[in-house]
Protein backbone atom coordinates (compact mmCIF):
# COMPACT_ATOMS: atom_id res chain seq x y z
CA UNK A 1 0.00 0.00 0.00
CA UNK A 2 1.18 3.52 -0.99
CA UNK A 3 1.95 5.85 1.74
CA UNK A 4 -0.50 8.88 1.90
CA UNK A 5 1.37 12.08 1.51
CA UNK A 6 1.70 14.73 3.99
CA UNK A 7 -0.10 17.15 2.25
CA UNK A 8 -3.30 14.80 1.74
CA UNK A 9 -3.23 14.18 5.11
CA UNK A 10 -3.53 17.56 5.82
CA UNK A 11 -6.06 18.19 3.54
CA UNK A 12 -8.03 15.24 5.33
CA UNK A 13 -7.84 17.01 8.82
CA UNK A 14 -8.53 20.30 7.95
CA UNK A 15 -11.89 18.72 5.61
CA UNK A 16 -12.79 17.29 8.69
CA UNK A 17 -12.37 19.98 11.13
CA UNK A 18 -14.37 22.27 8.97
CA UNK A 19 -16.83 19.98 8.47
CA UNK A 20 -17.77 20.31 12.80
CA UNK A 21 -16.14 17.43 13.84
CA UNK A 22 -14.95 17.39 16.98
CA UNK A 23 -11.38 18.59 17.39
CA UNK A 24 -10.85 15.62 19.92
CA UNK A 25 -12.23 12.94 17.96
CA UNK A 26 -10.27 14.33 14.60
CA UNK A 27 -6.80 14.63 16.90
CA UNK A 28 -7.18 11.10 18.09
CA UNK A 29 -7.97 9.72 14.74
CA UNK A 30 -4.60 11.66 13.33
CA UNK A 31 -2.74 10.24 16.80
CA UNK A 32 -3.53 6.71 15.94
CA UNK A 33 -2.75 6.78 12.69
CA UNK A 34 0.68 7.79 13.02
CA UNK A 35 0.99 5.46 15.20
CA UNK A 36 -0.16 2.38 13.69
CA UNK A 37 1.97 3.57 9.87
CA UNK A 38 5.26 4.49 12.14
CA UNK A 39 5.10 7.81 11.07
CA UNK A 40 5.46 10.04 14.44
CA UNK A 41 8.49 11.28 13.83
CA UNK A 42 6.67 13.46 11.18
CA UNK A 43 4.34 15.03 13.72
CA UNK A 44 6.12 18.44 13.25
CA UNK A 45 5.76 18.23 9.34
CA UNK A 46 2.03 17.10 9.07
CA UNK A 47 1.07 19.90 11.71
CA UNK A 48 3.00 22.40 9.50
CA UNK A 49 1.18 21.29 6.54
CA UNK A 50 -2.23 21.56 8.37
CA UNK A 51 -1.33 25.34 9.26
CA UNK A 52 -0.53 25.90 5.14
CA UNK A 53 -3.47 24.09 4.24
CA UNK A 54 -5.78 26.95 6.26
CA UNK A 55 -3.88 29.00 4.83
CA UNK A 56 -4.37 28.16 1.34
CA UNK A 57 -7.81 28.22 1.89
CA UNK A 58 -7.86 32.16 3.68
CA UNK A 59 -7.63 30.91 6.97
CA UNK A 60 -4.94 32.47 9.13
CA UNK A 61 -4.14 30.49 12.65
CA UNK A 62 -2.62 33.20 15.14
CA UNK A 63 -1.02 32.64 18.67
CA UNK A 64 -1.18 35.29 20.74
CA UNK A 65 0.37 35.32 24.58
CA UNK A 66 -0.54 38.08 26.66
CA UNK A 67 -0.47 38.55 30.73
CA UNK A 68 -4.28 38.92 30.90
CA UNK A 69 -7.13 37.81 28.31
CA UNK A 70 -7.70 40.23 25.39
CA UNK A 71 -10.49 42.20 25.55
CA UNK A 72 -12.39 42.61 21.76
CA UNK A 73 -10.81 45.82 20.76
CA UNK A 74 -7.51 44.32 21.43
CA UNK A 75 -8.48 41.40 19.65
CA UNK A 76 -9.58 43.67 16.86
CA UNK A 77 -6.47 45.19 16.41
CA UNK A 78 -4.43 42.56 16.37
CA UNK A 79 -6.67 40.16 13.69
CA UNK A 80 -6.04 43.86 11.76
CA UNK A 81 -2.21 43.41 11.87
CA UNK A 82 -2.57 39.54 11.07
CA UNK A 83 -4.52 40.08 8.13
CA UNK A 84 -6.49 36.81 6.06
CA UNK A 85 -9.82 36.90 5.18
CA UNK A 86 -10.65 34.82 8.48
CA UNK A 87 -8.36 34.62 11.70
CA UNK A 88 -8.83 32.39 14.11
CA UNK A 89 -6.77 33.18 17.50
CA UNK A 90 -5.55 31.05 19.87
CA UNK A 91 -4.86 32.80 22.95
CA UNK A 92 -2.83 32.29 26.03
CA UNK A 93 -2.59 33.95 29.16
CA UNK A 94 1.25 34.01 30.78
CA UNK A 95 1.24 36.07 33.74
CA UNK A 96 5.12 36.45 32.86
CA UNK A 97 4.37 38.48 29.87
CA UNK A 98 3.92 41.36 32.28
CA UNK A 99 2.70 43.84 28.94
CA UNK A 100 2.42 43.34 25.92
CA UNK A 101 2.10 40.32 23.76
CA UNK A 102 3.63 37.92 21.64
CA UNK A 103 2.30 36.51 18.20
CA UNK A 104 3.10 33.77 15.94
CA UNK A 105 1.47 32.65 12.81
CA UNK A 106 3.26 30.28 10.52
CA UNK A 107 4.70 32.95 8.34
CA UNK A 108 6.03 35.36 11.20
CA UNK A 109 6.43 35.58 14.74
CA UNK A 110 6.51 39.50 16.44
CA UNK A 111 7.17 39.41 20.29
CA UNK A 112 6.31 43.17 21.41
CA UNK A 113 6.47 42.49 25.26
CA UNK A 114 8.11 44.88 27.35
CA UNK A 115 10.65 42.20 28.28
CA UNK A 116 11.92 42.18 24.49
CA UNK A 117 11.82 46.03 24.18
CA UNK A 118 14.32 46.02 26.94
CA UNK A 119 16.30 43.48 26.12
CA UNK A 120 16.61 45.49 22.23
CA UNK A 121 17.44 48.78 24.23
CA UNK A 122 20.41 46.91 25.84
CA UNK A 123 21.64 45.21 23.20
CA UNK A 124 21.55 48.84 21.71
CA UNK A 125 23.97 50.02 24.57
Amino acid sequence: MAKVSRSRIARQVVDQLESGRPVKQVVLELASYLVNEKRQKELDMIIRDIYDEYESRGVVLAEVTSARQLDQSVRQQIEQLVGGDRIELIEKVDPSVISGFKLSTPSRHMDATIRSRLAKLRESK
